[in-house]
C-alpha cells in the first residue's frame, strides 16, 4: 500500500519535471529569439527559468533516490562481507534520512523567513520558489523510510535462513 501511494507520488512528480523542463526550454527558445532577433529581450524570462529550473532540481532528488539513481562510490563498500556492507547501507539510508529531515525543516524556516520578499523581475514571494525543497525532502523522507524498511527486512531475512540452514 504505502509503495503504492509512493509509486503514485513519483510519478505525480516525473509529470511535473516534465512539464517544467518542457516550459523551461520554451522560456529559453522565446528570450534568446527576442534578444537576438528582435533586440527587445524578456524582462521575466530569466527568473522564471532560474525557478522552474530550481523546481526541476529539487523534485528530482526524489525521484533519483526512488530509482537507486544516485552516484556512489562503493568500491569500499562492496569490498566488505555481505552482512557488513547490508549494515553500511542502512546506516548510510539513516544519514541521508537525518539529512533530508533537517532539509524540509531548515527549507520550511527559510519559507517563512522570505515571506514578504518578492523576486524582482516576475514579481512573485520568494517563498514560492523556495518551497521547492522542503517539498522535495518529505518526499524523499519517504522514499529513505521505505528503503530503509526494505533493507532492514532483507538484513533480517537473511538472517532467518542464516539461522535455518545452520539448524539442518
Amino acid at each position: 500500500m504505502y509503495s503504492k501511494i509512493l509509486d503514485k507520488i513519483i510519478w505525480l512528480l516525473e509529470k511535473i519535471v516534465m512539464v517544467f523542463l518542457g516550459v523551461a526550454i520554451i522560456i529559453i527558445a522565446l528570450q534568446i529569439f527576442f534578444r537576438y532577433v528582435l533586440d527587445d529581450p524578456l524582462w521575466w524570462s530569466e527568473q522564471t527559468a532560474r525557478c522552474l529550473f530550481v523546481w526541476m532540481m529539487m523534485l528530482s532528488v526524489p525521484i533519483i533516490f526512488r530509482r537507486k539513481g544516485a552516484v556512489a562510490f562503493d568500491l569500499l563498500v562492496n569490498a566488505m562481507p555481505e552482512k557488513i556492507r547490508d549494515i553500511v547501507h542502512i546506516v548510510a539510508q539513516f544519514v541521508i534520512l537525518f539529512f533530508s529531515v533537517s532539509y524540509c525543516y531548515y527549507g520550511i524556516e527559510l519559507c517563512i523567513q522570505t515571506g514578504n520578499r518578492i523576486i524582482s523581475g516576475i514579481e512573485i514571494p520568494q517563498n514560492l520558489m523556495y518551497i521547492a525543497a522542503p517539498i522535495a525532502m518529505f518526499v524523499l523522507t519517504l522514499v529513505i523510510l521505505e528503503q530503509i524498511a526494505a533493507e532492514c527486512k532483507c538484513l533480517f531475512h537473511k538472517n532467518t535462513d542464516e539461522e535455518v540452514e545452520g539448524v539442518q
